[in-house]
This record gives structure tokens, sequence and C-alpha cells, in this order.
């Protein structure tokens, strides 16, 4: 029996429409369905998003590997975890940083002015670092679009983890502030397991190299990024340059 095709018109027989791959079985939505589609596109983006964050955890550097040579139906998009990620990372420091002056009267408006553009501070710096990563590591061939996904694939898994790390301290919200500072450095030490993973290094010298990237990564983010950040929301020039 031929089956035209809603979206297109096309006329087909079995289950799928050549052109656009729509059920033929498409009809008026239903409950089910929207819940379905739901939960599809939350848990699948091609493949769950439980199953890469567990590769991310066990092996990222060959998630990263795999995604760059081209098995991108095999993970879930990483631009979206990264977005993802950063936005339920923004709405949980948010609300920690106004617990924090509900509770204590700390009012941290340095603190919360960043936590809350940290990762728009991120996003600018990322062209710069990749095009340095990518000098520094030419011998592994990676271009530079490819460096860019490493950091969007390393910074969404950050996020991630960061959003447990901050949802434990509402049980020390007296110094929060305070401990907002190390989650970042935290940050940078899964940012170095990371790229350890993706270049494959066990070398001592390269396991230097990873640490000091990590480190440049942090110095670059944290004082640059942020310290242009703080400028531009009014702080004064020689405050920012203190801060070098």
């Amino acid at each position: 029996m031929n089956i035209i095709c809603k979206n297109c018109a096309t006329h087909f027989k079995g289950k799928f429409c050549p052109q656009f791959a729509q059920k033929a079985s498409a009809g008026r939505l239903q409950v089910g369905n929207v819940l379905h589609e739901f939960w599809h596109n939350f848990t699948h983006t091609d493949h769950s998003i439980f199953s890469f964050v567990k590769g991310m955890f066990v092996n990222p550097g060959l998630v990263i590997r795999e995604f760059i040579e081209g098995k991108r139906k095999k993970y879930f998009n990483p631009y979206t975890f990264f977005l993802l990620a950063t936005g339920i990372l923004i709405f949980v420091t948010g609300k920690l940083f106004e617990y924090e002056d509900a509770t204590v009267h700390t009012k941290n408006e340095f603190g919360q002015y960043t936590s809350k553009h940290y990762n728009l501070i991120i996003i600018c710096c990322l062209p710069f670092l990749a095009f340095f990563f990518r000098l520094a590591y030419a011998r592994f061939k990676y271009n530079y679009a490819e460096w860019v996904t490493f950091f969007v694939f390393a910074f969404g898994f950050i996020n991630f983890l960061e959003i447990f790390i901050h949802t434990s301290f509402v049980f020390f919200i007296e110094n929060y502030s305070e401990l907002n500072n190390y989650a970042h450095m935290v940050g940078y030490i899964i940012f170095v397991y990371v790229l350890l993973s993706f270049l494959k290094n066990k070398r001592v010298i390269d396991i230097i190299g990873c640490v000091f990237g990590g480190f440049l990564v942090w110095w670059f983010v944290e004082k640059v990024g942020v310290g242009g950040a703080l400028w531009y929301w009014g702080m004064p020039l020689e405050k920012v340059i203190k801060m070098f």
C-alpha cells in the first residue's frame, strides 16, 4: 500500500519516508507522543546523555577523539551538553549566592557577577585558548576547529561536575564565596585529566606539559578573562592590574 508522507507528499512504501525519514505512522499529536518526544530528546540526541557522561568519566579522551574522527551519531551532542550543563550551573550558583546573601549578608557583588557571566567569559577566551593549543600541540595534527571542540567537551564536562560540587556547598553556605574559588580550581584539575586522556600522554615530560597547559588555561580565564569582565563591569583598571 502506497503511503503519502505528511511532510513532503512523497509516495512510498514501508515504515519511513525515503526523503526525510519521517515515520509512516505520524499522525495527530497525543499526550503520549509529547511525553515520548520530551524523554527521547532529553536522553537521546542520537545517543544517551547518560552514556555520554559515563564515557567522559571513564575515558574522556576516547569520546572526544571518536567524535572528532567522525563517530558523531554515537554520542550526545557536546555543544548541546555544554549549553545544558552551563545553564543549570548558572542557575545553581545564582541561587546559592542569593542564599548566602540572605544567610550571612555577604553581598559579594564581584563574585556574583563573575559567577553569572563565568561561562560567557570562557566562551570569549576559548578562541584564543584553542589557537594556543593548536600551536603548542601541533605534533598531534588537530586543527583549530578540533581544538575548539575539545574545549567544548572539556568545559561541558567540568560544568556538569561543578553542578554537584556547588550543590554540596549548600551545607557550608557561610563560606560559599570562598568555596566558589576552590570549585574553579577543581575544575582545572578535571581539565588536566581530560587533556591527558585526549592526548594519551603517559611520559613524565608530557604529563608536566599537560599540567602546565591546565595552569595556562586557569591563568588566562581567571586573570585575563575575569579581569577584563570586571573592568567592563566598572572595577577600576588599577585594581584589575593588581590581579595579575
